[in-house]
């Protein structure tokens, strides 16, 4: 409801824009007469005589002019052919004011787009930019700065000379004549010039204001499309914002710089080229907007429009034919917009069909100044445009606000689907983390298994060769010197024939526990408990010597690897054997336990024992059994006193 309100605003506010303060003479004169002046004072354009060329006596009121062109200074033309062929000319104008008229202050104002030289019956009262003596000129533009009229004029008769000099443009139909005048005269009562002077500059300078605002509206929304460049109209907006503000400059310059009619030309078209983009980037904006596309009647106007139409502008003048054509495309262009306007509110997006349609009669309005007397101010236009970037910003604004709104809803959905997903992936990772470390536990137990079996077998390898090498070369020592010795000395022989026996049955036995301990079947430790039962019991029977075996039973089902369970089993057999052979006891006591993460074996005697800092007791195999222990991380203690018996400790870690 309420963009429909403010359309009809709109509308409405239309007509207040049709308005022409200043009168124009609306005959052509011979005489003008000034019998009363309006508040919008009086445009001096009709009455005129021009001459080309330059020469001083022309400023005379007593010159007799009758033989010059009439010159209307509201259609250049009908001066421009002469005027073109030097560059300067002068132009006259004899007018009557009334006796009421001349006592009270006048305005005069001058606007122009070259240099001139300002005489009133005869007197120079004024002179903008500076005519050298060989057609050199400085332009300066006065843009209607006020000078008081003379008062107290004792002739009814005043003539107004003004010689005037610019340069041509070339082409000579890019100065727009329609639009503005090469030169233009007005007189208006004084207060009422002073406060429309006023006014004047103000615009001018919130013209700057509104650049400087159209500039930095089009960087922003620039910026905001590099942010994000799904959003195209931002980009077409912020294009649209700088043109604009380009525009507004270059007419500050045309409305306040001192330009010659070449100068002001080239702006002119400048300022045109760039309206016209605005104008296709506006009506884009728009179809994008209404039908999220630009179709391709659309494409074909914006490629007349921009490129068709100023190009045959620049290269073939301001004909009429190219002045109809160019106008029938503006029409079509404005049909385009009001179809759009109508589309945008049948759709519901006001703000949209509202610029549309406003942009629509911004267009009929400079047709309508073309082919009708309606004369629009240009204030409209000016509102028009600021119209156009206050609603696209309004509306682009709140899409921003709609969907960064959507954006956060769908973000807070996201990070909702990204925790969950994420502590999935945790638990997955977990999962595949807890395997790996099985695997990896696995991998490892496997490696130092082989790497264990590696050794144990090369430990078996090293104890084949080294017993059966050296029992071998025993027997085979035995048998040559027995074979010697048969025939004499038969006691001696037999001996040693009963010491290679005894040999190869300790070779037997070596043999035995080799094979023994590679037997998997014999890892667990009630199995070997029973061989070393059976190896103590057998061997310590042979003397008669009493054998205590307490065993916990808590380590019966304890698993030991090949190569622990060898060498532990060797360093028992080592140390029943050294009882058996050199302690001289009578009881061997062995007590196997399990104390936290270690297996521990006590073997001891109550035989003569040793001195354990003897060096020479170093054999019977206590080397060996130290050597056996270092091997599979055991710590072995050996006590032993003379007369004290002797105590070995083995604590094998588990």
């Amino acid at each position: 409801m309420l963009f429909k309100k403010l359309f009809i605003l709109i509308l409405f506010a239309y007509p207040l824009f049709l308005s022409d303060d200043c009168l124009s003479q609306t005959s052509t004169v011979h005489f003008l007469r000034l019998d009363s002046l309006p508040a919008g004072g009086i445009l001096l354009d009709k009455g005129w005589k021009f001459h080309e060329g330059d020469y001083p006596g022309w400023a005379k009121p007593e010159y007799n002019d009758s033989n010059w062109q009439t010159a209307d200074l509201n259609n250049y033309s009908s001066y421009f052919p002469e005027f073109k062929k030097k560059g300067i000319g002068w132009f006259r104008l004899k007018f009557y004011m009334d006796s009421s008229l001349r006592n009270t202050p006048h305005a005069l104002a001058i606007s122009q787009f070259g240099s001139s030289d300002l005489y009133i019956n005869g007197s120079m009262i004024a002179s903008f930019g500076n005519i050298s003596s060989h057609n050199r000129m400085e332009a300066a533009n006065p843009h209607e700065k006020l000078f008081l009229f003379q008062e107290n004029l004792s002739a009814d008769t005043i003539t107004i000379a003004v010689r005037f000099a610019s340069k041509i443009p070339s082409p000579v139909w890019l100065f727009p004549g329609r639009e503005v005048l090469p030169i233009s005269v007005k007189i208006s009562p004084w207060l009422s010039a002073v406060n429309n002077y006023k006014s004047a500059f103000s615009y001018s300078r919130m013209r700057i204001g509104f650049s400087f605002v159209s500039a930095a509206l089009g960087l922003l929304f620039i910026l905001l499309y590099s942010f994000f460049p799904k959003g195209k109209i931002n980009f077409l907006f912020g294009l649209f914002c700088l043109l604009l503000s380009t525009t507004a400059l270059i007419e500050f310059q045309m409305l306040e710089g001192n330009l010659n009619m070449a100068e002001y030309g080239f702006l002119s078209f400048g300022s045109q080229l760039i309206d016209k983009a605005c104008g296709m980037l506006l009506i884009s904006i728009i179809s994008l907007e209404i039908f999220n596309k630009v179709t391709l009647y659309q494409r074909i106007l914006i490629f007349y429009i921009l490129i068709i139409d100023s190009l045959l502008y620049v290269f073939l003048g301001n004909t009429q034919a190219d002045f109809i054509a160019s106008n029938i495309v503006r029409f079509l262009f404005t049909i385009e917009l009001l179809r759009l306007g109508l589309y945008g509110l049948k759709k519901g997006n006001y703000i949209i069909a509202i610029v549309s349609i406003s942009s629509g009669f911004r267009n009929i309005s400079f047709l309508l100044s073309i082919y009708t007397a309606i004369n629009v101010s240009y204030s409209y236009y000016f509102f028009n445009w600021i119209l156009c970037i206050v609603m696209i910003t309004f509306y682009l604004a709140n899409k921003f606000a709609r969907n960064s709104k959507n954006l956060a809803s769908q973000l807070a959905e996201i990070n909702n689907l990204s925790r969950v997903n994420l502590y999935k992936e945790q638990e997955k990772q977990q999962i595949l983390a807890d395997r790996y470390e099985v695997l990896e536990k696995l991998v490892n137990e496997k490696k130092n298994s082989l790497q264990a079996l590696s050794d144990v077998r090369q430990g078996i390898a090293l104890d084949l060769h080294d017993d059966i090498g050296s029992t071998l070369n025993i027997i085979s020592v035995y048998s040559e010197i027995a074979g010697r010795e048969f025939e004499t000395n038969s006691d001696n022989a037999k001996s040693l024939l009963e010491k290679m026996g005894n040999v190869s049955r300790n070779m037997i036995d070596t043999m035995n526990d080799i094979v023994w301990a590679v037997n998997p079947k014999n890892d667990y430790f009630e199995n070997i408990i029973q061989r070393m039962q059976y190896f103590a019991g057998e061997i310590l029977s042979g003397k008669n010597i009493l054998l205590q075996f307490h065993v916990d039973e808590n380590i019966k089902n304890i698993k030991l690897p090949m190569g622990k369970r060898k060498n532990f089993y060797l360093i028992f057999k080592e140390a029943i054997n050294n009882s058996y052979k050199y302690a001289e006891g009578k009881t061997v006591n062995v007590s196997i336990a399990q104390q936290a993460q270690n297996i521990v074996m006590i073997i001891t005697d109550d035989g003569i024992g040793f001195e354990t800092a003897n060096k020479t007791l170093n054999g019977n195999g206590l080397k060996n059994m130290q050597s056996r222990a270092k091997e599979i991380h055991a710590q072995l203690n050996i006590k032993s006193s003379l007369k004290k018996g002797t105590q070995i400790e083995l604590r094998l870690p588990v």
